[in-house]
């Protein structure tokens, strides 16, 4: 998974469920739990390697974050029809996600936050996880 090449010192494990995923170099293991990991060549392949997550068709919540960033669809606040420049995305302890926006054209301090719920969070990673390895894998 790393571009580069390194020695893996590190047994990966999913932290969700305890079981390892496999060898990571200390870079690639530092990064895993960090937003934007899921963007990385081979990152969920790599998160993937639990079996657990794999059946339940799920990752750990630390990501659910950054695949509600990638999925989700967010309007902009009235009459904007400007791009959203979001700000950060943070999973809430029930699961849902709360997304906070910024739009740099109408006022410098204009922020507004959305939460998506968590069923709608479990469905997204589901629908991430289906891209990732098929349906009716």
């Amino acid at each position: 998974m790393c571009p580069e090449p390194r020695r893996a010192l590190y047994w990966d494990h999913c932290h969700s469920h305890g079981l390892f995923r496999g060898p990571l170099c200390v870079k690639c293991n530092n990064s895993e739990g960090t937003r934007g990991f899921i963007d990385r060549p081979g990152a969920v392949d790599h998160l993937l390697q639990c079996t657990d997550c794999r059946a339940q068709r799920t990752l750990p919540l630390q990501h659910h974050a950054d695949i509600v960033r990638c999925l989700a669809v967010f309007e902009p606040h009235a009459a904007c029809t400007h791009e959203l420049s979001w700000r950060w995305f943070y999973v809430e302890d029930d699961g849902s996600v709360l997304a906070r926006f910024q739009c740099y054209q109408h006022q410098p301090e204009l922020v507004w936050s959305v939460t998506v719920p968590s069923d709608e969070v479990k469905l997204l990673v589901r629908q991430f996880i289906d891209e990732v390895i098929g349906p009716g894998l």
